[in-house]
């Protein structure tokens, strides 16, 4: 068997199925040594941890009642972090924010660099690497020319505020598509288009 207790697993596509093993005249899916029941159909891409097995069936909390077969699973691909190894001193300076946690206790850029004998420009080069880093889990923040690890409630606020910063911008973006599509301005009315969708997902949109 694929799995074991404690897996993740997607119940396969219905066509996807139907298509390898048939259905028979019932309009159940014939796997064989089981079938695969039109009952069972709502459960199709649907994603259950697995915690049971017994005379080779997979049992989930979720449908107690059905017994599942690896030819009805597949599994769930975990995302994977792309792993970037940094420069050692990319990672000496992240060693030396680590004990700067908070605003108030933020070192400023030129203290930071004259500690590892860098320019500030080269030390943004850092930090930059630092904040696209899978791996270098702190975030960082920076105020008034200095750099710090964010607190989880400066974290929230920081994340709070793009939030709000991108309402503003994709309502911005909405006034000005109503008005290219006034006034025939083609172009305009292409970039308004483009942000429609992610916009009114924001429940943003003036009637």
């Amino acid at each position: 068997m694929k799995y074991k207790v404690g897996d993740k697993v997607r119940v396969r596509q219905w066509d996807d199925m139907a298509r390898e093993f048939g259905i028979d005249k019932y309009g159940d899916i014939d796997m064989g040594n089981i079938l695969f029941s039109k009952a069972m159909k709502q459960y199709c891409r649907k994603v259950f941890t697995i915690n049971d097995i017994s005379d080779d069936r997979y049992y989930v909390g979720e449908a107690p009642m059905y017994g599942w077969t690896d030819d009805m699973l597949e599994p769930i691909e975990q995302p994977k972090l792309e792993v970037v190894h940094h420069s050692p001193l990319t990672y000496r300076i992240y060693d030396e924010l680590k004990s700067h946690v908070g605003r108030t206790n933020a070192i400023s850029a030129e203290a930071l660099s004259d500690m590892f004998g860098i320019s500030q420009r080269q030390l943004r080069k850092h930090i930059l690497a630092i904040r696209r880093s899978g791996e270098l889990e702190k975030v960082i923040g920076s105020a008034n020319g200095g750099y710090y690890v964010c607190t989880a409630e400066e974290v929230e606020k920081a994340i709070n505020r793009l939030i709000h910063a991108s309402k503003n911008m994709l309502k911005t973006a909405s006034v000005m598509a109503k008005k290219a599509e006034r006034n025939g301005q083609y172009k305009m009315k292409e970039l308004g288009k483009y942000f429609k969708d992610v916009y009114e997902s924001l429940g943003e949109v003036d009637e």
